[in-house]
């Protein structure tokens, strides 16, 4: 199934310096909040590097090279990571922050890349910093691109050490390896050389064939470290010689319980001037472990891709602290709660500190939309929701969401029916559809599990960051939404075409949206081992039999 999918967005060398002079001039205040701020300028850097990195690579013929512009930049994160060493170590006291020296400002074009574990999967820079710290001084630390453009200076801060690089293996998936000009890789394969990703993945290959790649240029295995994100081996893409060559690696990892939960700053402390002293240590209720809080074992859940989420039972009463991200599209998370908080559309955060947010825990409430009500809460919410601030980009085109409709519809209709489904759908009619296209951070998750009765009021639950997830949707026109909205509440056409005049969006955008949706939708669900969940796919599956039977 094809779910997945990168977020980035195209910039300048010019406008990326200029997000990174805002980002700078955020840092105010104290304590844990100037401490996420400065992480949130380490990544701005750190993804102006990326950017930079991969367009002179394209310019070199596919190679690595390096330049005297990437190697400022790294020195200046160098700097910063050991800045965001100093406040995590003094407990968020020491805000000391050297000089913040960029490049030039111009106006060549550059692509980058939202890193994952920063963006979804809670990897604090605090782990890679803690795992560093056996390094020898001096270490040469190769970043692998993307992430590692900024867990490279992280782990050389923390190493000692102020000699980094980045690079960005190629190839299949599977098989990748670096491509470096002759003076970087001299100058990188010197003495002992640490690895830096996050993974490793399904094969491992990107971390297995930098280790290929040092020892063919003379770098003996026992002078190369890795420091991957979690402790587990490569997945089942590995093959055998990856494998017998993981096991023989020294590989340094620092878990995210160690370092965050229980650590040197606990989570549980972060908000207690908000909760008060915890009374029970926190309770993991991600995977679907919340259910068992809300008496409703039947709802599906997709444990493997739940963001991580804990139940803190406090002095000042119970709460729910979810991750949300640490860079800056984790704060514009924060501020589109609160904008549909404030029209009092879901439950008000209490705040977001360093990725985290923080609400009360909701107790003692009904699941599912009135019948009776469901169009005008539908019609208000979404209508609040096409009024946020707007993204800073598009997500997946109308043609590569047909694309993805195609193949995963094929899986359960077959080929041929797949292909009739989309037949009235053709380039040319998408493009011209495309145009008509207004991007709004959609929900995208409008199943009827995901509303709550509490109080005499209807609050949407989990609103806030499916559009910039893990997947290729990303900001989609409000028709996403209103296709979702009639396929999980089973609005008819008159309520379907109803729902969409009343959002100013075209009846022919929803029409083509509905077959997205439930072909994305399909293929989420099919990837869970949940019970719950798969019975969901089973749902859209019988959906998807029944369009391509009515055709």
């Amino acid at each position: 199934m094809i779910v997945y999918g990168d977020q980035e967005r195209w910039s300048t060398v010019a406008e990326e310096c200029a997000r990174i002079v805002a980002a700078r001039a955020s840092l105010t205040g104290a304590g844990l909040d100037w401490h996420g701020a400065l992480a949130r300028l380490l990544l701005e850097v750190a993804g102006l590097l990326q950017g930079i990195a991969d367009l002179e690579m394209e310019q070199a013929g596919g190679r690595d090279t390096g330049s005297p512009r990437q190697g400022g930049l790294m020195r200046t994160l160098i700097t910063l990571a050991g800045a965001l060493d100093r406040s995590w170590q003094s407990g968020f006291a020491d805000q000391s922050l050297p000089p913040l020296d960029l490049c030039a400002a111009t106006d060549e074009p550059i692509c980058v890349r939202r890193p994952e574990g920063f963006a979804f999967y809670a990897l604090y820079p605090e782990l890679h910093a803690a795992a560093a710290r056996v390094l020898e001084p001096g270490t040469q630390v190769i970043g692998l691109r993307s992430i590692g453009t900024a867990l490279a200076p992280i782990v050389a801060a923390a190493a000692g050490s102020d000699a980094a690089a980045t690079l960005r293996p190629v190839g299949h998936p599977f098989g990748r390896a670096p491509a470096v000009g002759e003076t970087l890789a001299t100058k990188i394969t010197t003495g002992a050389v640490a690895i830096v990703d996050e993974g490793p993945g399904l094969s491992g290959s990107s971390i297995l064939g930098t280790v290929d790649w040092l020892e063919e240029r003379g770098v003996g295995l026992d002078h190369i470290a890795v420091l991957p994100s979690h402790a587990g081996s490569p997945g089942h893409a590995a093959s055998e010689h990856g494998r017998a060559r993981w096991s023989r690696l020294r590989r340094y990892v620092a878990s995210f319980d160690d370092v965050v939960l229980e650590g040197r700053n606990p989570l549980a402390s972060w908000f207690q001037d908000l909760t008060g002293p915890p009374l029970a240590p926190l309770e993991d209720v991600a995977g679907g472990r919340w259910r068992r809080h809300v008496g409703r074992p039947d709802l599906p859940a997709h444990p493997g891709r739940e963001a991580l989420k804990w139940r803190l039972v406090a002095a000042g009463g119970t709460f729910r602290i979810k991750f949300i991200g640490l860079d800056a599209a984790g704060v514009a998370a924060g501020e589109r709660a609160r904008f549909l908080a404030e029209r009092g559309l879901t439950v008000a955060p209490l705040a977001l500190r360093y990725g985290m947010l923080l609400e009360r825990w909701i107790d003692d409430a009904m699941f599912g939309l009135p019948p009776a009500r469901n169009l005008d809460l539908l019609t208000r919410y979404l209508r609040a929701r096409a009024n946020m601030p707007p993204p800073t980009h598009a997500g997946a085109s109308l043609r590569t969401l047909s694309k993805m409709a195609r193949f995963n519809l094929a899986t359960v209709v077959g080929e041929e029916a797949a292909a009739a489904l989309l037949a009235p759908w053709g380039d040319d009619r998408l493009g011209r559809l495309q145009a008509t296209v207004r991007p709004i951070h959609v929900d995208g998750r409008l199943h009827d599990w995901e509303w709550l009765q509490v109080g005499g009021r209807v609050l949407k639950t989990d609103a806030i960051d499916h559009s910039q997830a893990h997947d290729l949707v990303g900001p989609q026109d409000v028709a996403w939404d209103v296709a979702g909205a009639a396929i999980e509440h089973h609005l008819d056409d008159a309520q379907a075409d109803a729902l969409a005049a009343a959002l100013g969006t075209s009846a022919e955008l929803v029409a083509f949206c509905r077959l997205a949706y439930l072909a994305f939708q399909l293929g989420w669900w099919s990837e869970t081992d949940d019970p719950q969940g798969r019975e969901q796919a089973r749902r859209y599956a019988a959906l998807a039999r029944e369009m391509a039977e009515q055709r």
